[in-house]
């Protein structure tokens, strides 16, 4: 089975990992720690939540690239796709589309989408390196 959880940028700028929330008009990333001090040896469970900017939400897609990092959406991967039993490079966006994830074609791969797969490479994402996608 698929774990499900999600990323987003806080309201400080930094990543959060967790269960996503939607609190009417915000939405926050949710998580747990563990302070293993506070009683021995089962430890206490400390619950953390920080709000997060919309737009910048993307689930795990459950797979991992070729590096063994996680794969959301919103990352940019590099790796082939096959026609014509030939393999082309391709770079893209990791994106959700009928009932999928899929990888968007950007750069020059426009209008190119491939199945998501481990063979690909996370190579940044659309927030901290937009950049990726305008060369």
């Amino acid at each position: 089975m698929r774990e499900i959880k999600f990323r987003a940028i806080g309201l400080d700028k930094k990543w959060y990992f967790g269960d996503l929330r939607h609190n009417g008009s915000s939405m926050r990333i949710e998580w747990e720690t563990t302070d293993w001090n506070a009683h021995p040896p089962l430890g206490t469970i400390i619950k953390h939540g920080v709000n997060v900017k919309k737009e910048t939400v993307g689930q795990y897609t459950g797979l991992k690239d070729k590096n063994g990092k996680e794969i959301y959406e919103g990352d940019v991967v590099k790796g082939q796709w096959w026609a014509c039993g030939k393999s082309h490079r391709h770079i893209g966006v990791v994106t959700y589309v009928m009932n999928a994830f899929k990888v968007r074609g950007a750069k020059q791969y426009i209008g190119i989408d491939d199945e998501l797969n481990s063979s690909y490479e996370v190579i940044g994402n659309i927030y901290d390196n937009p950049e990726l996608l305008n060369q």
